[in-house]
């Protein structure tokens, strides 16, 4: 299960190599999908196009993390020692 917030003993604890994992596969994915549609419909390129994606994937992670970290802690994983 991919999780970007976990409990372990009632403590809420960030998985922070999870949350920039997410952060890297939707900032290249929307990268990506954002320059495939601007070339399809305009038939030209601009790499500014591009700079979608880390926007996209700012705002996505952030969303994310917020609504992981304002779920109650009975709701999230349970993190063993060995996942730290």
């Amino acid at each position: 299960m991919f999780s970007l917030v976990g409990h372990h003993n009632g403590r809420k604890i960030i998985r922070w190599g999870n949350v920039v994992l997410a952060f890297l596969l939707v900032t290249i994915s929307a990268a990506l999908v954002a320059g495939g549609i601007y070339a399809l419909v305009t038939h030209s390129w601009d790499s500014l196009v591009l700079l979608v994606g880390p926007a996209v994937g700012i705002v996505t992670t952030s969303i994310t993390l917020t609504v992981s970290f304002l779920t109650p802690a009975h709701r999230l994983p349970f993190l063993k020692l060995t996942d730290f």
